[in-house]
């Protein structure tokens, strides 16, 4: 199976997809030497019935040498780099690589430029653009601002299972402690300590919170990342506990933090590490779940892809096809020997499939394209995190699990749905004889504990709420009461 294909096809569609609204350049045939391309050139993307703003960076040096990348930043923070761009006179020209080109004219003194986008297939589209003088950045009103109402130290920690450093953030809400505290392990991926997405700080925005009811957090940045030492892409999801379990000994023994009463708050594969943590090292004190599969990693992404794909509006044939293909990558993965031909099969009807889709409804198949794109990546990579997680049942340390656990689902999370997996949750923590637990679903929430519409991951970069303050307020009360006993 040819992934990247499939992969460069969702690629495409982004590109195939633009359709940028602005001002039409003014007349004439000015040449504007005081001033240069520099900056940057926006619009509006109009595809499938909504409205994404689509950004054109451009740096030119004092020689007129022009490089840039693009932006979709309502769909993904990655940029897309520009592999040629050439300016003569008003005339642009600009490549990007396996989506298409930009042909058109440029006035640097009204700051527009006007032209047409040449997809990959040949399609034609009119597109304009007009230079932004402000630098564009996302608005979130929840990441904190100083100054701050509490203590905050810069903290380095070593892991002797791993052989690496990690930094973090200590934080320490004023007063006499000791206080209570919590380790903040980050969702999949690497992640920085704040857990940074979209511009969105989620891990941030808890301490933040926490530190305000008097609670102290650690949180930090994941190996290879930031400032902390070691290799990410080699790690698997137990590596990381290792990262989090030395979290965990370096946060006892701070001063101001009461050794006793000292837990772990875990979103997404944080709640995959933090029952790990909780069965290999003792005196954890609770354990916060956010978002915490409860299934074998392989269905759990079968079930992801399901509801993804049809909160996106695709029809019950292309979400059987996506289920065929994807169980069948999952097992070329996980079994031996690998089923090549089957999955080389699936491949190819797939990318059939979807080259011959209308306009609207590849629009439909962009809004989880990214998904699936991750998916293909990481086999193509050959990742051993994602052979790990494929085959990872949570629920041998779950059932293992005997101190006080809060666990929160959002309604609308398409990821980690809580229909499914809440009820394995309860499953497994009753197996373990555990009878201190809650376990919540949070009405409108999506996987990122935002309030949503849909719960679809296209909308995470353009909401602009970080994490619910309801859910941050249930966080901090039951820590409290819990820790008060």
């Amino acid at each position: 199976m040819n992934v990247l294909k499939v992969s460069d096809w969702i690629g495409v569609c982004i590109g195939l997809g633009l359709l940028l609204m602005g001002g039409q350049v003014a007349g004439g045939a000015e040449q504007d030497q005081e001033k240069t391309i520099e900056g940057d050139w926006v619009g509006k993307l109009s595809f499938g019935g909504e409205q994404l703003r689509v950004l054109f960076q451009l740096k030119q040096s004092p020689s007129g040498r022009v490089e840039g990348v693009f932006k979709s930043p309502d769909q993904t923070p990655e940029p897309m780099p520009m592999n040629n761009v050439v300016l003569k006179g008003r005339n642009i020209y600009i490549q990007i690589k396996g989506v298409g080109e930009y042909r058109g004219k440029v006035s640097i003194k009204s700051g527009r430029m006007a032209g047409d986008w040449y997809g990959k297939e040949g399609n034609k589209w009119k597109m304009d653009l007009q230079r932004s003088e402000k630098k564009w950045s996302y608005n979130r009103p929840q990441t904190p601002k100083k100054p701050f109402v509490y203590e905050v130290r810069q903290v380095k920690f070593g892991n002797k299972l791993g052989k690496n450093e990690l930094a973090g953030v200590l934080t320490l809400p004023k007063g006499r402690g000791p206080f209570a505290a919590v380790v903040l392990v980050s969702n999949f991926g690497r992640q920085d300590r704040d857990g940074t997405r979209h511009d969105h700080k989620p891990l941030w925005v808890i301490a933040d919170y926490l530190a305000k009811k008097g609670i102290a957090t650690l949180r930090y940045d994941d190996r290879g990342v930031g400032a902390s030492s070691g290799t990410y892409e080699f790690a698997t999801t137990m590596d990381l506990a290792t990262d989090a379990a030395a979290a965990f000994e370096f946060l006892k023994k701070q001063p101001g933090i009461d050794a006793d009463k000292v837990g772990l708050l875990g979103h997404g594969e944080g709640a995959l590490i933090a029952p790990i943590v909780a069965d290999k090292r003792k005196g954890v004190a609770f354990l916060l779940l956010l978002a915490a599969p409860a299934v074998r990693g392989d269905q759990m992404l079968l079930m992801q892809n399901e509801a993804l794909a049809r909160a996106a509006g695709l029809d019950d044939e292309m979400v059987d096809l996506i289920r065929r293909l994807m169980s069948s990558v999952y097992k070329l993965v996980t079994q031996s020997p690998p089923d090549l031909a089957r999955a080389e099969k699936l491949g190819e009807q797939f990318e059939a499939k979807i080259k011959t889709l209308p306009a609207s409804e590849g629009a439909k198949l962009v809004k989880i394209g990214g998904q699936l794109e991750w998916q293909f990546g990481q086999i193509q990579a050959q990742s051993p995190w994602f052979s790990f997680f494929l085959s990872y049942d949570s629920g041998a340390a779950l059932e293992k699990v005997k101190v006080p656990v809060l666990a929160l689902y959002g309604s609308k999370d398409l990821q980690v749905p809580a229909a499914i997996h809440a009820p394995a949750l309860k499953r497994h923590l009753l197996a373990a004889g555990n009878d201190s637990v809650e376990i919540k679903t949070v009405k409108n929430l999506n996987h990122l504990f935002q309030k949503s519409d849909t719960g679809l991951p296209s909308e995470y970069a353009l909401i602009e709420q970080t994490f619910s303050p309801s859910a941050l307020k249930q966080i901090a009360d039951w820590v409290n009461m819990t820790t008060s006993k």
